[in-house]
């Protein structure tokens, strides 16, 4: 995984694109059997590959995460890894308001279909100030209601801080 990693820095975007590739399948394939650190070890450079110059990378970078965010254990320690996961969900939430429906449509389902769904709850806050300033106002109300739908419990300043129009009864 080390050398995959490493690629997803080069030069030619054919090698970054690749890799991206090789990555999701790698993810999609062994599942939960990757270990929570080589996990946490990757995160920072497929997030950096959401900001590439080639949009197939862009795209390819964003439909792994679709794959890697299912490889999190049940037993994964939240709360413990709790700057990962911010940083995580943080990163692809910066990405709904991409230029490119394809990546903000990845992004969404990555985010809906994270495994366990619950960790969407995380980012909850972070979509109220988005939705009132205008930015993919859509796509945060759709991940929104898809935690809704899942039965999560937001708690603090996060369902909370719903203005009532956006409360489900």
């Amino acid at each position: 995984m080390t050398q995959l990693q490493t690629s997803l820095d080069d030069d030619l975007s054919d090698t970054r694109l690749l890799s991206c590739r090789v990555l999701g399948q790698l993810f999609t394939h062994a599942g939960r059997d990757v270990d929570q650190h080589r996990l946490h070890a990757v995160y920072p450079h497929l997030l950096k590959r959401l900001d590439d110059s080639s949009d197939d990378v862009r795209l390819a970078a964003a439909d792994t995460f679709s794959a890697y965010l299912h490889c999190f254990h049940d037993n994964y320690d939240a709360t413990l890894y709790r700057a990962h996961l911010d940083a995580i969900y943080h990163g692809l939430l910066v990405h709904l308001d991409d230029q490119h429906s394809n990546i903000q449509r990845s992004i969404l389902g990555s985010l809906i279909h994270s495994s366990p769904p619950a960790k969407v709850c995380s980012v909850a806050p972070e979509l109220v100030p988005l939705v009132f300033r205008g930015l993919y106002s859509v796509l945060c109300v759709a991940l929104w209601l898809s935690g809704r739908a899942l039965d999560l419990r937001f708690t603090g300043r996060g369902f909370n801080s719903w203005p009532v129009c956006f409360h489900v009864t």
